[in-house]
Parts: C-alpha cells; structure tokens; sequence
C-alpha cells in the first residue's frame, strides 16, 4: 500500500544577507553593545576592535596633515580605550610571566605614566620633525625608542583581535614591558628640560601680553580687535602655563607682573584654573607644544603696494621708517610692538642660559639676517649661503663644538657679509660700531655671554633691516614720479576692483555725506539748491566739511566707522583729530592764562609770559598722544621752560609758586573749551574748507593762528587728494543724498 503523504520540498540554501549601510552598521553595533553591557565594551576583544577600526594606529600618509592627525589621536574615547587596553595587557602579561616561574626584572618594571605619553609615540613615529623643535642628542633617544614601542603596541592590538582575555598567548608580548619602560625613560629625560625652555617662553610671551594691553589705555581707541586678541592669547598660555609649570609657575608670572604694577584680572585666573582642571597636567608634554604668542597679528604689517602708491600721491618724498611698516610715528603701536620685541630677546637670551643651550631660534634669526642680504644683493647668493651656512652652524650645534669664541666668530662673519654690501654711510657706522661691540664680547664673563650674544645678534638684524629700508626708500624715489603721474588711475582702479567684488563695500560712506548736506543746510538754505543744479563748488564745499566733520567730532575716528573712500588716510585723521582738540585746549589755555595773569599784571614780563605761552603752544606737536596725554606732557615742557621771573609772575597770581599752581594757571573749564569750539571749528574751516587765510573773529585762535593754519593745511592736503582720486563717486553719493534731504 503506496503512502498519501506529500512528499517534503528539497531544502533550500539561505539567502546571502544584504550588506547593511555605514549608519545601519553602526546602529547595529551599538545596539548590540548595549545588549552585551558594559563587561563585554570593556573586554580585550573589543576594546582592540574599536581601536583598530578607528585606524589611529596605522602608518601616515605622506600627504596627511599632521594637525589633523595630532587631533584625531587626541580623541577622549580614544585615549580612555587605549588606557584600559595597555593596563590589561601590562597586568596579563605580568600574571603570566610570573605564573611560568619567571620573574620580571627590573628593565621590565614600568612606573605608572600617562597614555598620551604612549600616543605620543605615534606623532614621533610619523612626524619627528614636526614634534621636535630641533633634533639633538635628547631627541634622538627619544625617537629612536619610539619606533619599537609603537611597533609593539600594533602587535599587541593586532594579536587581540577576535580573542579573549584567557585565550590569547601574553607571554611572547613580555618586550613590550622592556621596550615601554625605556621609552619612558628616554622621554622623560627630554621632557624636563623641554618643560622648563617651554615655561620660559611661555612666561616671557605673557609679560609681553600684559606689557602690550596695558599700551592700550581707555584713551587709545580703534584697537578694540588688539584687545580682544590679546585677552585670548592670554587665555590659552595661562592654561599652557598651569599644565606645564602648575600653578606655582602661573603664580611667579603673576608675581612678576605686580611688580611692573600691572595686575592680572579676576576672571583671567579662575579662567586659567578652570581650565588647567578641566586637563591632565601631562596633557602638554605629548607634544612639544609651539608658542606663538608673538601677539602681532592685529598689527598693521608691512605697507601695501596700494598705501605706498597713496603716501607717494601724498608726498612724493615720503619714506618709511626704521620698521619699514609706515607706523614708527603711531605712539601706542610703537609701544606695543617694542614690548614683544623685547620679550622676544629676553627670551632668546633664556634659551641659551639653559644646559645644554638651545640655539635652534638664534640660527632661525641668522638664516633671516641671511636671507635679508641676498635680497639686497641676488648677485652674492651663493657666497652669502656659503659665508653664512646656517647646516653647518646646526652640525656643530649637534656635536657640541660651539663655544664663545666660534659664537663670536659667526656673528663677525655675518657683520663683514653685511659690511661688504652696505651703502659707504652706513659702511662707516657698522665698522666703528662693531669694532667696538666685539671688543666687549671678546672680553665678556661666562654668565654675561648669552646677553651679549643676543645683544649683538639684535644688532646684526637691525643693522641688516636698517639697509633694507634704505633700499626700498631708493626705489620709492625712483618710482615718485610715475606715481604724481598715474597714481590717480592706480588707487581708481583699486577701490573699481573692491566694489565690484562687494557692491555693498561703500556702506558708511553715503550716511557719512548725509549728515554734512543737512548739517550745512541747516547752516545755508541755499545747499539743496546749488546740489540738485550740480553746482561743482558746492559739491566740493559738501565733500570737505564733512571730512572736517570728521575731525571735529567728539567719536574717535577708527576703521571701523571710517568712510570706505578714506580708509587710506585713517591715521592721518587721528592725528588731525589729536591735533584739533589740543588746538580747543591751547586757545582756551591761552585765554583762561591771559585773564588770570593780567588781571593782576600787565607789565612787561606779564606779557612776555603770555608770548612765551604762545609760543609754546604753537610749537607743540600733540598729534601722537591722547588728549589729556598731550596735555600733561605740555604742562611738564612748559613747566621745564620757565625762568625764575616768570616763576615770580606766577606766584604773584597763585601764591605760592608750585606744579598745582602752574596746572591751575593752565587749566581750561568745559564750558570755555564748549564756548571756545565754533571759533576753533571756524578757523579750520576757513583754512581747509574755504582755503582762506583771513585774520579769524577771535583773538586767541589768531594767536595760535600758526599751529591751526598748519594742523588745517595738512587737513587740506587730504581733502585734495581724496576728492581729487574718488571725484566720480563723490559727485554720485552727494547728488544721491541732497536729493534724499
């Protein structure tokens, strides 16, 4: 009897599973991850799966960037993954040394250490030159032990991967013990004294922080974005400093700046503290980190062809000065710069007082002095590069074979470099100058000798940029006439280029002439009429006051609200700005001084008091300083210029004679400085505006007629220039506007 039952179908093989997505993936593993629990995320097997998936531990391309990579490593999982896997893989490989009847001797024998320390070892691996300033002897042992610790720290990794704890044979990783602890040792060796060059720096580049803000007074305005560099700057080398030297270390700074009578805020401590907490205190030592707080960024550099060509439009004989950056006359920006220059030096001057020297900076400023001459002199090249051979200075560096007499040697050649190439004048002061300085270094104590190398080494540098200078100030004279010639069109086509690039460039310019249309038909009904008929005198009267207008205001000019279309003369208008508001002080000096003197003198020396003030004040130039500034450094000149008898008129006034007597002789009450205003205002208009010369309406502003007629030329100088450059736009913005009022 045949069977009904149906017959089973043939099994089938499974379908292949369809690859998930990356997201899908990753969704996956962290479900299935939080399935396990955290024993199974804290197991060898994954911990080495995770690290090797993440691909930190592989070989760096040539092209890959070594700040992106320095980043990549610096993950926090990461750093917590590697932490957990070295600890179990020390402490298993250990257990089962000791278990086999062997002992771990005392090569083998690790302290307990940071694993950035270890991670380190990957950025030294990859990029040694970019982790070490320079390569000495410290920093070969260094990478010459990093190689093998990284290689053992991949096969660890590789061997873990799909093991567990129990199965995976530790016993033939026992070097990895040997090869961390020499690592170790090697890198704390360099650590130290890299630790301490780097506080140094560190400290030197804060004082020149604290030295430079405290340039920028209430009174130096328009340096706002200075400011608030700096303030950062500060943030992160207060936090550098903790993580290096602790806050012992921040403390000594803030310790040296008190005495300098300048005092670190509240917040810029709680700041640095916060955030040396929120770090591992040998977080900085992974890395060789770079100071570059040389806090110059805000500073105007060197000029551009365009402001050159405008100073040239200006005054075909202008120069730049000693810095060659167009700015030396700038008081505040002066200051500022000098104070990160002497931080610099001083901090050369650290670098090779420490044991052993670092000379890695002096033979960076050499190559510059260098590289200065052969741009002078193209023809020389090769002999200065052989003269000057900043490879070999490195190799005797490296071999220890510098010493005082071969710093002095260098330093000689490289003056006779610059001598042979110098213009006869200064050929002249070089020679008898550094005859003179290299008698004193050759007879220089030990403890004076890295002062007096980086002493003469500045000096080598000034000498070579004072050169420079000249250089350029020669080819500025030849070019001086093609720029009267074609300056126009050049700076034209320059502001052409920035509004097609950005047709909203000309933003504050139009608001700008506004406001001197209603202003001068408030004044003159007659404006709006002679503008909307396109009167060209009126269009130029229009143009000028409101360059005036600028002055004369009580809003410090800055680039930030300056007109695009004067931003060339930006600080020409400060000065001038400078310049009208100590010309308001004089007159009202001279009239509070004249009533005060003569309403108990009117003699002949009374007098001659009144014309000594005069001249005093017409021949002041305040355009440098702030105002109440500018007017202390009067008082103190004027003070120093007084005979006795004039001392004796003033007693007689104020009696006793004292410094409080001259300030009160000398001071001027808001309401004469507000009374005195239009007749100041109208003084320079007429010069500047009118181009007239009349005798004014006041008597003191025709006293100080000499002071006022040349701060207003200069002023007159700049209108011309600029309207003269920009007349198309100007005539288009005013008849714009005069239609809007």
């Amino acid at each position: 009897m045949q069977s009904t039952l149906p017959t089973p179908p043939p099994p089938q093989a499974a379908p292949f599973p369809t690859p998930l997505s990356p997201q899908a993936a990753l969704a996956a593993r962290r479900v299935l991850c939080f399935l396990r629990g955290p024993a199974y995320s804290r197991s060898i097997r994954s911990l080495s799966s995770r690290i090797k998936r993440y691909g930190v531990l592989e070989r760096w391309e040539p092209s890959a960037d070594f700040k992106v990579m320095t980043k990549k490593s610096q993950r926090k999982w990461l750093i917590r993954d590697i932490r957990r896997f070295v600890t179990t893989a020390i402490y298993m490989i250990t257990r089962n040394v000791n278990r086999s009847g062997t002992a771990i001797a005392e090569e083998e024998n690790a302290p307990a250490f940071n694993v950035r320390i270890l991670l380190a070892s990957l950025l030294i691996v990859n990029r040694p030159n970019s982790c070490f300033e320079a390569i000495g002897e410290l920093e070969r042992r260094v990478q010459a032990s990093s190689s093998p610790i990284y290689d053992s720290l991949c096969a660890l990794v590789d061997c873990a991967q799909g093991q567990t704890l129990n199965s995976m044979n530790w016993t033939e990783h026992r070097d990895f013990l040997r090869r961390l602890k020499t690592y170790l040792q090697d890198f704390q060796a360099w650590k130290v004294p890299d630790e301490h060059k780097l506080s140094e720096r560190i400290k030197h580049a804060l004082l020149a922080l604290y030295r430079a803000e405290s340039h920028l007074t209430e009174e130096s305005q328009g340096y706002e974005s200075m400011k608030q560099e700096f303030r950062a700057q500060k943030a992160k080398l207060r936090a550098k400093m903790v993580q290096i030297a602790g806050t012992q270390g921040l403390a000594n700074v803030d310790e040296l700046l008190r005495k300098e009578r300048i005092y670190p805020e509240d917040d810029e401590e709680a700041g640095a503290s916060e955030e040396a907490g929120a770090s591992d205190p040998s977080a900085a030592s992974s890395l060789p980190p770079s100071t570059n707080a040389s806090g110059l960024s805000s500073l105007p550099g060197r000029m551009t062809n365009e402001q050159l060509a405008h100073e040239l439009l200006l005054d075909p004989n202008f120069k730049l000065d000693t810095e060659g950056a167009g700015y030396i006359d700038n008081a505040v920006l002066s200051n500022v710069r000098e104070s990160f220059k002497i931080a610099f030096w001083n901090s050369l001057v650290d670098d090779l007082r420490i044991s052993p020297p670092c000379y890695t900076r002096v033979i960076r400023v050499l190559g510059e002095v260098r590289d200065g001459l052969i741009d002078l002199a193209p023809r020389f090249r090769a002999y200065l590069r052989e003269k000057i051979d900043t490879n070999h200075i490195t190799q005797l560096v490296e071999m220890g074979s510098i010493d005082w007499p071969s710093c002095i040697a260098i330093l000689d050649g490289v003056i006779s470099s610059a001598i042979e190439i110098q213009e006869p004048k200064r050929k002249e002061e070089t020679v008898s100058e550094w005859a003179e300085r290299k008698a004193k270094m050759q007879s220089c104590e030990p403890e004076e000798q890295p002062e007096a190398f980086c002493a003469n080494l500045e000096y080598t540098l000034a000498r070579v940029n004072a050169m420079r200078v000249d250089a350029a100030n020669a080819r500025l004279r030849n070019i001086a006439h093609v720029i009267q010639n074609h300056g126009v069109e050049y700076e034209q086509s320059h502001m052409s280029k920035k509004i097609r690039q950005n047709p909203e460039y000309l933003r504050r310019t139009p608001e700008w002439i506004l406001q001197s249309i209603t202003k001068l038909s408030k004044e003159n009904g007659m404006i709006i009429p002679s503008l909307l008929r396109g009167d060209g005198a009126t269009f130029q009267t229009v143009h000028a006051a409101a360059i005036l207008g600028l002055v004369t205001a009580d809003v410090p000019i800055t680039d930030e609200n300056c007109p695009e279309l004067l931003l060339l003369d930006v600080a020409r208008l400060k000065r001038l700005q400078r310049s009208f508001r100590f010309d308001l002080f004089g007159c009202g000096c001279l009239r509070m001084a004249s009533q005060k003197i003569l309403s108990k003198d009117r003699g002949t020396s009374a007098m001659g008091l009144i014309r000594h003030l005069v001249t005093a004040l017409n021949a002041f130039d305040a355009s440098e300083m702030d105002t109440e500034g500018a007017k202390k450094v009067f008082k103190d000149s004027f003070k120093s210029e007084l005979s006795d008898e004039e001392k004796g008129i003033i007693t007689a006034t104020f009696y006793p004679y004292s410094e409080v007597a001259l300030g009160q002789l000398l001071e001027v009450p808001a309401p004469t400085t507000a009374a005195l205003f239009p007749f100041v205002e109208e003084h320079w208009y007429n010069v500047a505006v009118k181009v007239s010369e009349s005798r004014p309406a006041y008597l003191n502003t025709w006293s100080l007629n000499e002071r006022i007629t040349r701060n207003a030329k200069a002023l007159r100088k700049i209108i011309d220039v600029n309207r003269k450059v920009h007349t198309a736009l100007y005539n288009r913005i005013i008849a714009e506007q005069a239609a809007r009022v």
